[in-house]
């Protein structure tokens, strides 16, 4: 038999795969090899290249009388909101929520938009979220603060607000808070003016 003719038994011989691919950018192939001889084929598309949880977040932080936090989930529950005693709602995120089910609830929605990015500047924010925090306070109410995951904007917030209101240093308020949500991580840049704004206080 000639070399020629050998190999070309061998590559009748060869198995035959399919495999599929999927990118990290979400898109799906299915690669067809046999030998050397490779087919590849796009064949779906996912929306993201990661698995996206559907779950809707309704974890209520019950942080003080009158100061709630958590993801926006719970901002177009009825129920919830209901059932906390909520009053105001104050949004950080950067998207206004649009509800529905909710609208019939006399609830007062306020919209303070941040961006979750290390170089927002949370800091002149502080001020207008801590006056409607402690007015509603005031008056007996209860406000919900909420961004979109609740991990990182509200969470922030929430936190100045325990070192404007309690006294606490930065770790201090956000131990306490961790303990009530612990899926909290605000960005590098929110935890650094979090601790200035803690030395500033102190002065």
């Amino acid at each position: 038999m000639s070399f020629l003719s050998q190999l070309v038994d061998r590559k009748t011989a060869l198995v035959h795969t399919k495999t599929k691919v999927t990118t990290i950018d979400g898109k799906v192939f299915t690669e067809d090899r046999t030998g050397d001889d490779v087919l590849i084929e796009k064949i779906a598309s996912r929306n993201s290249g990661f698995v996206v949880d559907n779950q809707p977040d309704l974890v209520v932080a019950d942080v003080l009388p009158g100061l709630l936090m958590g993801a926006q989930d719970v901002a177009g529950d009825p129920e919830l909101l209901r059932r906390h005693g909520i009053t105001h709602v104050l949004n950080v995120g950067h998207d206004e929520i649009i509800r529905t089910a909710a609208d019939d609830l006399p609830i007062v929605n306020h919209h303070l938009p941040l961006l979750d990015l290390p170089e927002t500047d949370l800091i002149t924010v502080l001020p207008s979220c801590f006056a409607l925090i402690d007015a509603v306070r005031e008056v007996g109410g209860t406000i919900y603060v909420h961004c979109n995951a609740g991990v990182s904007r509200s969470a922030a917030v929430t936190i100045g607000y325990l070192i404007h209101d309690q006294n606490l240093t930065y770790t201090e308020a956000y131990a306490r808070l961790k303990s009530l949500r612990p899926s909290i991580r605000p960005n590098e840049g929110f935890v650094k003016q979090l601790k200035l704004y803690e030395k500033r206080l102190a002065l």
